[in-house]
């Protein structure tokens, strides 16, 4: 009986086939360049996959998959890696998907296609054109599957829910390097399970709905106050919480903001809803 003897097939040999028709690239251990195409963002982890695909389109990661099929290796999808500590990378063929970053946004029936190595900071940015708004996570770097697929909790959670609820239909190649599309009428069960749970398939594209945003919002960041927008830093005559010594809230340099500045209260929070609840509050009965 003979068995299969990798020592005779020359390092990366059993790749030929694969990198000669990738619109992409592939990265093989002994190559250079082979550290930076394994490391995700998240440094901490050390994958060691058995080859590195960089993906330019859904077709390099159907062929990857059935090429990985064919020499029973595992597949494991990754776009910015930022949750690289849940994903098993090792002695599998790693498929990078942030080539697949494309952003398109329908403003009629407000819903985004967005491929599986955009980012949160590229939805963003997309809908916001159109007076619109996704349900993302806290760092514009993130992938916006890999979140999604994970539930997503975001800034707009409390109104529209996690990130997942807002998904319309996803897009991937099942394990046969087959496309596939689901959603609502069509193969539910993987729709339902791919939102928040484990999908059988690399997502390649998701669709998701947006959400209008009324009245413009600020969310304290880091920026110094003189560089926000005056309708940012509240209507005429709105009392402002100025920082401290900062010179630029006054056109005299004194710091303050003139008679509308207020105070930092020194009571805990919560001190001045009790105070009304026991009617020691102004009007209170």
């Amino acid at each position: 009986m003979h068995l299969f003897r990798r020592s005779q097939v020359l390092p990366g040999e059993e790749f030929a086939a694969l990198r000669s028709r990738l619109h992409g690239r592939l990265h093989l251990p002994f190559e250079a360049g082979w550290d930076a195409a394994r490391t995700p963002w998240q440094l901490a982890v050390d994958q060691r996959p058995v080859a590195v695909v960089e993906a330019a389109d859904v077709v390099d990661i159907s062929l990857t998959v059935r090429e990985a099929r064919r020499l029973g290796l595992a597949v494991a999808p990754q776009a910015t890696g930022h949750g690289a500590g849940t994903l098993d990378a090792s002695g599998a063929v790693l498929v990078r998907t942030r080539g697949l970053d494309a952003v398109a946004v329908d403003p009629g029936p407000a819903v985004a296609r967005v491929g599986s190595g955009a980012t949160a900071g590229a939805l963003a940015e997309a809908a916001q054109r159109h007076g619109l708004a996704a349900v993302l996570g806290m760092a514009p770097s993130v992938g916006v599957v890999g979140m999604t697929l994970g539930g997503g909790l975001g800034w707009f959670a409390r109104s529209h829910g996690l990130a997942a609820n807002s998904v319309t239909a996803i897009e991937g190649i099942d394990a046969t390097g087959a496309a596939v599309r689901a959603d609502a009428s069509h193969h539910p069960d993987l729709f339902w399970a791919a939102r928040g749970g484990v999908a059988p398939i690399i997502v390649t594209a998701l669709e998701v709905s947006l959400h209008r945003i009324g009245d413009p919002f600020l969310r304290r960041g880091r920026g110094r106050p003189p560089d926000i927008p005056a309708r940012g830093r509240g209507s005429p005559g709105a009392a402002s919480s100025p920082e401290p010594g900062d010179g630029h809230h006054s056109p005299d340099g004194s710091g303050r903001s003139g008679t509308a500045s207020r105070r930092p209260s020194r009571s805990l929070p919560g001190d001045r809803i009790l105070r009304a609840a026991q009617g020691d509050q102004p009007g209170g009965s």
